[in-house]
């Protein structure tokens, strides 16, 4: 009785030890304690800094959103998405209409050729604000599409790469579909409209329509890109931006031949007006 007793004393100690072994292992070496517990708080604390730092740099608030087509082509035809075209504002009254100029398009292939006819009404010729307020593109003496709007196109900001026409901006999406951009007057009370037309063979439709400015854009060798602002920035009386009406900040580029738009998020950031 005596022998039991004394073995299971010595299995109790031997599992006591065993275990307190198996503690011991897990703990990390008493050196590296501090420099464990500071990799972990570097990490995180290090990333929140430089994306706060990259919001702050960007001015913008909020989530971006996923991107969306402007417009799709479906059995070689143009699909307008409505959302992206709000109605030009139509002149009350119409007077004759006074050739502003006539340029010719091609396709990024050569091989369509439109007529792009720029207008002015005639009892609004000498105003300083919009240079041309009728637009007829044209091809092969047919009119494909006529645009008309009482405050008027200006010529292409000059942020915009030179070269081509003051009056558009033309973007080739593919060998034979196209996209002439438009800019309008900006006001002191708020941004003109910026118009996009597609052009595909025998169609010219309206596909982008909006209140508008661009802050930024490139249009070169690598392509286009243009940062879209939705309206100015207000400030209160302390001289800070009003944050419960910021405007709104997209960009606009081309990808697999058809043009996208992406919210970016509200932006309390000052931009200069073009």
């Amino acid at each position: 009785m005596k022998k039991i007793k004394v073995q299971f004393v010595l299995f109790l100690c031997i599992t006591l030890l065993l275990s307190c072994g198996n503690n011991t292992n897990n703990q990390p070496a008493p050196g590296n304690v501090d420099s464990t517990l500071q990799a972990e708080a570097n990490a995180p604390v290090t990333d929140h800094v430089n994306e706060k730092q990259a919001k702050e740099d960007s001015g913008l608030v909020g989530e971006p959103l996923p991107a969306e087509n402007v417009f799709t082509i479906q059995n070689g035809k143009i699909i307008t998405n409505q959302k992206m075209i709000t109605p030009l504002y139509q002149p009350d009254s119409i007077s004759a209409e006074v050739p502003y100029s006539t340029e010719r398009v091609f396709s990024q292939d050569r091989s369509l050729q439109y007529q792009v006819a720029l207008y002015n009404y005639e009892d609004v010729i000498d105003e300083e604000t919009g240079l041309f307020r009728v637009i007829k593109i044209r091809r092969e003496g047919k009119e494909l599409l006529k645009l008309k709007q009482a405050d008027g196109w200006d010529t292409i900001p000059r942020i915009f790469a030179k070269g081509g026409s003051n009056s558009f901006l033309t973007i080739h999406l593919d060998p034979k579909l196209s996209v002439l951009l438009f800019v309008s007057h900006n006001y002191p009370s708020g941004p003109g409209d910026v118009t996009m037309v597609a052009l595909n063979e025998n169609e010219a439709k309206m596909v982008y329509n909006q209140e508008m400015y661009f802050t930024e854009c490139t249009n070169n060798v690598n392509g286009f890109e243009g940062h879209l602002v939705s309206w100015y920035i207000a400030y209160l009386d302390n001289g800070k931006p009003d944050m419960e009406g910021l405007p709104s900040k997209y960009r606009i580029w081309p990808e697999n031949g058809l043009l996208k738009i992406q919210y970016l998020g509200e932006t309390w950031k000052e931009f200069e007006t073009y």
